[in-house]
């Protein structure tokens, strides 16, 4: 069965994704992702995307009623996992509802809603984000990744946390 990848930030976040897609795609075949649709066309020139499914939340699909169609279409294909890059209760939200069985997220966004939660990677890792540059200081992406093991509320994560990344993809484990 194919996976999915929500990933609905800004365009940036969304070429951010592209190495994770790759990575993916090389060990489960070519994923779908949901996107803006800003972001749809540089998608679909990817080979590691099978499908783009355009989530146009700020404008056409916004909206409960949008977003439960969403969840509706994507429980209709039945993935068998997400991948969620994007710390976004609406993405994890959006797995959930489509009952995605397997979801996957980072630890600084909605690890109650995930099945397995993974920590991101530290700057300068093959993974993680640059070690030098405008991401490494200030209150950019790479400010998130030095963030504590902690949840929203400030208490510690769950059990489920992976203690470390492997080399090729953030958010896939060598074991699967």
């Amino acid at each position: 069965m194919t996976s999915l990848v929500i990933q609905t930030a800004f365009l940036g976040d969304v070429v951010l994704t592209t190495p994770l897609l790759a990575a993916l795609a090389e060990r489960h075949g070519p994923l779908d992702v949901v996107t803006t649709p800003a972001a749809a066309p540089l998608l679909e020139t990817l080979p590691a995307v099978r499908r783009v499914r355009r989530y146009d939340k700020r404008g056409t699909e916004r909206g409960l009623t949008g977003f439960f169609t969403l969840a509706q279409a994507l429980r209709a294909e039945r993935y068998e996992t997400a991948y969620l890059p994007h710390r976004s209760l609406r993405s994890a939200l959006l797995a959930c509802l489509a009952r995605v069985p397997r979801r996957v997220g980072f630890h600084d966004g909605w690890p109650s809603l995930y099945t397995e939660v993974k920590r991101r990677p530290a700057a300068g890792s093959p993974t993680g984000p640059p070690s030098s540059g405008c991401c490494a200081k200030g209150a950019s992406a790479g400010s998130r990744s030095s963030r504590s093991h902690r949840d929203r509320s400030g208490a510690a994560s769950a059990g489920r946390t992976t203690p470390s990344w492997p080399h090729d993809s953030p958010l896939e484990s060598r074991s699967s």
